[in-house]
């Protein structure tokens, strides 16, 4: 007992305990709008947990600094890079369109600030690389839960496809996009053994099978780009990988059965009325860029517009997050 309060404490090894930072991912997946959406966004929701928690941390990260003598300063192309980006859009406020949109993305990007400055003052250790990645595993694991019991029990009753804790299914699988390739990264460590194996590719089944079930090109489209990267990589990088890489029959087993689950549960009937969920997939993807494919067209449209405001204003832009109201109020999707 006394080891495992001690395994909560908030400051370990004189810097934030991977714990709270895991513990804070996981309040942000289940914050959600569950009373009525009309009421508050799930994502202005999220806004606010993630901005108070982020900042808790932060302020631990800096406490645990303070009780150090020695900071070293390091600047680095990406340090540099990112400074440099976040100082521009500070700047953009001052010519932006709509003064109120760019404040509120500015704190979306401080927000992202913040929460690179705690991971620079993490000690990156294999290990607590591990703890991190469980963390986000476990994370993406509960979204995808919430998103699948939605879709096959549609509790509050919604003709939307399910959001999870997410106001719409798109932001909730832009987060299990950048999660799911750290499943391979457990997968394939030499210090995932076991149950834990199991516990991986069941976290695994749940994100892939909740991400196809959103019928969200975009992310099938970003989960191939991955697995196709990470398979050059290992190709490219083929003899150092098999220093750290580490397969058995445990593991084989374990990807095997999340495959069979994962095409058993997609191909059970949803409650959506579509009688066959494989040929919907296949329709959806084929009729991509047509001419009866609204949705597709709608976005091409918004891509040139945001080539036409890029060749308008190439140095500086229009402001940060002017883009919707460049959209509505200053004509460039009719021009």
């Amino acid at each position: 007992m006394t080891n495992f309060l001690k395994s909560l404490n908030p400051i370990k090894n004189n810097e934030v305990n991977i714990i709270w930072i895991g513990l804070f991912l996981f309040i942000l997946s289940v914050t959600g709008s569950w009373s009525k959406s009309t009421i508050a966004s799930p994502d202005i929701l999220k806004f606010y947990v993630a901005s108070f928690g982020v900042t808790v941390l932060v302020i631990l990260g800096l406490y645990c600094k303070c009780k150090t003598s020695d900071v070293d300063l390091k600047i680095n192309f990406i340090k540099l890079s990112l400074t440099l980006l976040f100082v521009l859009g500070t700047m953009s406020i001052i010519w932006s369109i709509n003064f109120d949109f760019s404040l509120s993305k500015w704190l979306l990007w401080t927000i992202g600030v913040f929460s690179f400055i705690l991971s620079l003052n993490l000690t990156l250790t294999n290990k607590n690389l591990i703890k991190l990645a469980w963390c986000l595993i476990i994370s993406g694991a509960t979204i995808s839960i919430i998103g699948l019991y939605q879709h096959y029990s549609n509790p509050f009753h919604t003709s939307l496809w399910p959001p999870s804790s997410f106001g719409n299914k798109n932001f909730a699988t832009h987060v299990l996009v950048l999660v799911f390739p750290i499943s391979f990264f457990l997968l394939f460590s030499k210090l995932i053994q076991g149950y834990k194996v199991w516990l991986v590719q069941f976290a695994s089944f749940l994100i892939i099978t909740y991400i196809i079930l959103t019928f969200t090109r975009a992310a099938w489209l970003s989960i191939s780009v991955e697995f196709l990267c990470i398979a050059i990589y290992f190709m490219i990088r083929r003899y150092k990988v098999i220093e750290w890489i580490d397969w058995n029959k445990n593991k084989r087993n374990s990807v095997v059965t999340a495959l069979l689950l994962t095409i058993t549960l997609v191909s059970l009937s949803p409650p959506y009325e579509l009688s066959n969920i494989w040929m919907d997939i296949l329709q959806k993807v084929t009729l991509t860029a047509s001419a009866s494919d609204i949705s597709s067209l709608n976005r091409f449209e918004i891509w040139q517009t945001g080539v036409r405001m890029f060749f308008e204003k190439p140095f500086f832009g229009s402001g940060l997050g002017s883009f919707s109201q460049n959209i509505a109020n200053e004509g460039y999707a009719t021009a």
